[in-house]
């Protein structure tokens, strides 16, 4: 294991330099805050034996830790498909769930795609690229096996903070791509001035 680190930037610029320091033809994202399966890289490293090619990515599977606890905001992150939109997808998990928290694909695509934007510091840096990887012919395989558990525990504060990253993220992703409709930003003008059914 060789350990690298850039002092900052972001996470897109830490994932150009791990690739940039390697010669597999294959590269793995994790988030920081993903703790993989045993089984994790042998069920990528199998799904790209069974069906793999020069346009073919992985996209993993990935579960709240069971050290997360199940508060009222964790399970509305959920319902509301607020962070990782995997329920009832099929194999073809199309181009904008290129999730880089667990994805691999053959280094020759990530280098077509130009790699990461470095400037999305933190936030839709990785559907950034997903615009470039569907320009250069991706198809985005759904393995769910290939599991994580994301360790990450959110509460009021760290909640609104993740959303005001977003609001920059989409608002840079909005002037990259004229066709991106911002997630996010619609839903909460959908209920913006309503009136709340609760105090939850």
């Amino acid at each position: 294991v060789r350990f690298l680190q850039v002092s900052q930037g972001g996470p897109g610029r830490a994932r150009n330099l791990g690739v940039a320091q390697t010669a597999t033809p294959l590269v793995l994202f994790l988030g920081d805050d993903m703790i993989p399966t045993p089984q994790l890289v042998e069920r990528h490293l199998a799904r790209h034996a069974a069906e793999g090619g020069p346009t073919v990515a992985v996209l993993g599977g990935v579960d709240w830790h069971p050290e997360v606890k199940r508060t009222s905001l964790v399970r509305w992150i959920d319902e509301a498909g607020m962070q990782f939109e995997l329920a009832g997808i099929g194999a073809d998990a199309g181009w904008g769930r290129f999730y880089s928290c667990n994805v691999s694909l053959p280094r020759t695509l990530f280098d077509a795609a130009n790699g990461f934007d470095p400037t999305f510091t933190y936030y839709y840096e990785d559907l950034d690229i997903a615009y470039r990887l569907r320009d250069a012919g991706m198809s985005l395989r759904y393995e769910q096996e290939a599991r994580a558990h994301h360790l990450h525990a959110y509460d009021a504060g760290t909640g609104e903070k993740r959303r005001r990253g977003i609001a920059v993220g989409e608002y840079l992703l909005g002037l990259r791509h004229p066709d991106f409709a911002p997630y996010f930003a619609n839903r909460f003008r959908e209920v913006q001035g309503r009136r709340a059914a609760g105090r939850r």
